[in-house]
């Protein structure tokens, strides 16, 4: 059966007493986008509305799917069983209902969450990201959020900026929404419905990446990105192209842990055109094209001995000696990439 399209739920809401099976949904209308629409905030394969009561004040966060799942009811009906045993503030009471929708096509499953006032973590750290204290406040949080999952055993499976809310109000406080990719205790470890955001998993995480150590990953860059902001909030004006950019480039901070080979020391090719940079700086550029090549190349002629540990000077004489006497260039490449018929010997550097 296909399931419904965007559209498809956005006309259907605009009779929430015909489409929905649940009589609290009934009684309630859609928040509107500026078109007058059903607002729809997409995530994944699904599509969550934001529905509120209007006799009483009820509002509720209406998770609508988009792709057939044949485990879903499973995996849902193993969460909801287990979550009332955990005494947690960061999780959200919610019920799965397997033919909540009642659709011109057929029922389809929703799941019911009770709305939170706030922002995601992304929008909080844009609008605070001057603040030290409030993003420590945050860390703070986000370390207690942390240590309850793992004492739980339970993981999110997904965790990102915009699955974590900050509340409004006068204490501040995380919550946890989208729970489609959760583990909870006794569910068969090593089936993975979903691998999470990429900008916030290891490249090591598979199918087959499966239990209560599935969030260990994401809350390290997490806690990384909030801990350099706070320390340097110049790091979001520099990379943050939207809301929660800065976040997303956290992981490269991790590089090093799954490529073997990368250092977890400054970027390598940043360092090798921190030469560059100072020189540019300080000698005002060139003032012309033929300056620019000769500049640029003997950079790159200097940079790329240093790396090799051969010696500058001993190199740039042999270059000159051999373009008097018409003879070819030495190579640049390391002596065991470079060809063997050459009539002179380069020293490494003393």
């Amino acid at each position: 059966m296909r399931y419904p399209s965007l559209t498809d739920y956005q006309a259907a809401l605009w009779h929430p007493e015909h489409v929905f099976a649940d009589p609290e949904l009934q009684a309630c209308q859609p928040v509107k986008d500026p078109l007058g629409l059903p607002q729809a905030i997409s995530g994944g394969f699904a599509l969550t509305f934001h529905v509120r009561a209007q006799a009483s004040a009820g509002e509720w966060a209406v998770r609508c799917f988009q792709k057939a799942d044949p485990d879903r009811a499973r995996r849902y009906q193993a969460i909801t069983s287990y979550l009332p045993r955990v005494q947690s503030d960061c999780l959200v009471p919610f019920s799965f209902q397997p033919e909540g929708m009642i659709m011109p096509a057929g029922r389809f499953p929703l799941v019911k969450m009770a709305w939170v006032p706030g922002q995601t973590l992304g929008a909080y750290v844009e609008r605070h990201v001057g603040n030290p204290g409030r993003l420590q406040a945050v860390l703070s949080s986000f370390h207690a959020l942390a240590a309850e999952l793992e004492s739980s055993g339970i993981a999110h499976g997904d965790l990102d900026d915009s699955n974590i809310l900050v509340t409004s109000g006068p204490t501040m406080a995380l919550r946890l929404v989208d729970y489609d990719g959760m583990y909870v205790p006794g569910m068969p470890p090593g089936e993975s419905t979903e691998l999470g955001h990429t900008n916030y998993q290891s490249a090591l995480r598979d199918e087959h990446t499966f239990g209560p150590y599935l969030d260990r990953f994401a809350m390290m860059v997490i806690a990384l990105a909030l801990e350099a902001l706070a320390v340097k909030p110049d790091l979001w004006r520099r990379y943050a192209q939207d809301t929660h950019n800065i976040l997303k480039l956290a992981p490269a901070l991790w590089t090093f842990v799954a490529v073997e080979g990368v250092e977890p020391t400054n970027n390598a090719a940043e360092r090798a055109l921190r030469r560059a940079v100072v020189w540019r700086r300080r000698s005002f550029g060139t003032q012309s094209a033929e300056g620019s090549r000769f500049a640029e190349r003997l950079l790159t002629v200097v940079t790329t001995l240093r790396q090799q540990e051969r010696d500058v000077l001993d190199y740039l004489t042999v270059a000159c000696t051999a373009a008097l006497c018409g003879r070819p260039a030495p190579s640049l490449l390391p002596e065991s990439l470079a060809c063997p018929t050459a009539e002179y010997t380069l020293h490494p550097a003393a």
